[in-house]
């Protein structure tokens, strides 16, 4: 299933990484203040991305663009418990459900608004 159409997967350099980045068209860029408060963004780490099928590529960048969800029987970023904060040193994941659905991917909000997500992990 194709993500929606107004969700969109680039390639961006940045910091010397590459990575997978998933937004609303014409939000582009590190701005925060470009970015309208009800939508979301976030980068997946080109190293993670790549290890990906591709089906599960489309679920994770359309999981992004869903957001903070509550952690059951939701696709989406999930804030992590203080407990897999510890574990983890990470402070939100993304969860799809689905193929691909044991597969999470830990990461943190910068202080831009912007979600970077590079550890590859399952739960």
């Amino acid at each position: 299933m194709p993500p929606p159409t107004d969700v969109k997967a680039y390639a961006a350099l940045a910091s010397e990484f590459y990575f997978a980045y998933a937004g609303f068209s014409g939000v582009l860029g590190f701005a925060a203040n470009k970015i309208p408060k009800s939508k979301v963004s976030g980068w997946i780490s080109s190293k993670v991305f790549n290890k990906l099928d591709r089906n599960v590529q489309s679920k994770m960048v359309a999981a992004i663009s869903k957001g903070i969800v509550s952690p059951k029987a939701n696709n989406g970023i999930i804030k992590l418990a203080a407990s897999e904060v510890k574990k983890t040193g990470y402070t939100y994941k993304l969860k799809i459900l689905g193929k691909g659905g044991d597969i999470r991917i830990y990461g943190n909000r910068g202080s831009n608004g912007h979600f970077l997500f590079d550890k590859l992990g399952s739960h």
